[in-house]
């Protein structure tokens, strides 16, 4: 199991490779248990290794959260950098929490913005992220997070292909 130290260490190197306004591929399952993949603008990010997005109500997102609310988030950098997130999602009505994060610019996918009454934060909690880097000759993986898990070997700093 890592220890504390290791976790706030991995949670903070996540945080430098992912940006608010970055776009994840966010995977859930449907109803039907076929996974599904759809564009997240990210509005947040916070120390504890929460990734915030907005949604509304009425999305089939949302729905499919109901039945499962574990996701996969999939973010492609530049330079060749890729990142995998896997959380556990929470859905976020609070106002004060809802203005915190808003920018105008989110009007494109919620519309009418804070006025919209369906408007939510969708949060997602990390479990586990993987980073895959590739820098000319060397590729690497970093499996960064991953806890719950009592089994010590599952944590690679790095595997250099």
């Amino acid at each position: 199991m890592q220890s504390a130290n290791n976790i706030e260490k991995d949670v903070s190197y996540i945080q430098k490779l992912i940006d608010v306004g970055d776009v994840a591929m966010l995977v859930s399952k449907s109803d039907h248990g076929v996974l599904k993949s759809r564009p997240m603008e990210t509005v947040g990010i916070n120390s504890y290794g929460e990734i915030f997005f907005y949604t509304t109500l009425s999305s089939e997102l949302i729905r499919e959260l109901t039945e499962n609310n574990y996701v996969n988030l999939s973010f492609v950098k530049e330079n060749h950098n890729f990142i995998s997130v896997s959380g556990v999602t929470q859905i976020i009505k609070s106002k004060p929490e809802l203005i915190s994060f808003w920018n105008s610019c989110y009007e494109k996918w919620i519309p009418n913005g804070l006025d919209n009454p369906s408007i939510v934060l969708l949060k997602v909690s990390l479990m586990s992220a993987e980073h895959w880097g590739h820098n000319t000759m060397l590729r690497s993986i970093r499996q960064l997070l991953t806890m719950g898990s009592t089994d010590s070997n599952n944590v690679h700093e790095s595997i250099e292909t």
